[in-house]
């Protein structure tokens, strides 16, 4: 089995003896967690919700000398999902309320797309380095708790053991949830259009009813207040 770009060339499509399209799988599906969801679109049965992933030593070894530590407690924060609608719209000002407490913030973005406006010596842009996924996961093992929307760094957290506080809005959390540190923590925002399970569908960021739509944002995510998350984050690392 082999992943194919979208859109996927014709010859190459040609060339399999069969293709699973797993377009619109999760969008479609309110109640069935999305794993399982995948599973049984691939012939998969009751596949684990946990996952498992243990870094490079010496990676981890690496990285521990080229980011120490600027202050007792450490959180690692993915300040973007791969699509607009499951990024939540107040990050910026959790990173500061942090730093503000003297804990050292991570920050974890595709590389090179993140400029801080306001540097503060407790924020670190590991954007600017433009490390790949492996070393990213490697370094987000070296934080006491990890802050992340609906993406990718809530799995890698619950997979390395990191104490994680993901954040939920178009889809529920209940059908996105993985398995992982009991210290876990998860936000599901409540609002009259949550959840849409909006995934971008035909590469339309936002449901064409939408107040997200005429906002930019996801409104039901901008519901969560800033200092909700900052608080539970000092708490875990407190723990």
């Amino acid at each position: 089995m082999d992943w194919l770009p979208y859109p996927a060339n014709a010859r190459e499509l040609l060339e399999r003896d069969g293709v699973l399209n797993l377009t619109d799988v999760i969008e479609t599906e309110f109640e069935k967690h999305g794993v399982h969801a995948f599973g049984d679109a691939a012939g998969f049965k009751d596949l684990p919700l946990k996952l498992i992933y243990e870094p490079d030593s010496s990676l981890v070894g690496d990285l521990r000398i080229r980011y120490p530590r600027k202050a007792k407690a450490r959180v690692g924060i993915q300040l973007k999902a791969s699509s607009p609608i499951r990024t939540y719209p107040h990050m910026g000002e959790v990173i500061f309320m942090l730093a503000e407490k003297g804990i050292e913030v991570v920050i974890f973005a595709e590389p090179h797309s993140v400029i801080i406006e306001r540097p503060h010596p407790l924020i670190t842009n590991a954007s600017a380095d433009a490390l790949d996924m492996e070393d990213s996961v490697a370094l987000a093992g070296l934080c006491d708790c990890l802050i992340a929307p609906d993406s990718s760094f809530v799995h890698f957290g619950c997979a390395i053991n990191v104490p994680t506080i993901g954040l939920y809005g178009s889809f529920s959390y209940s059908i996105r949830r993985t398995e992982g540190h009991p210290d876990n923590y998860f936000i599901e925002a409540k609002g009259e259009c949550s959840p849409c399970n909006h995934h971008g569908h035909g590469g339309e960021a936002w449901p064409s009813h939408g107040p997200c739509k005429r906002s930019g944002f996801c409104n039901v995510l901008a519901g969560i207040p800033a200092e909700r998350v900052a608080r539970k984050a000092i708490q875990i690392c407190k723990a």
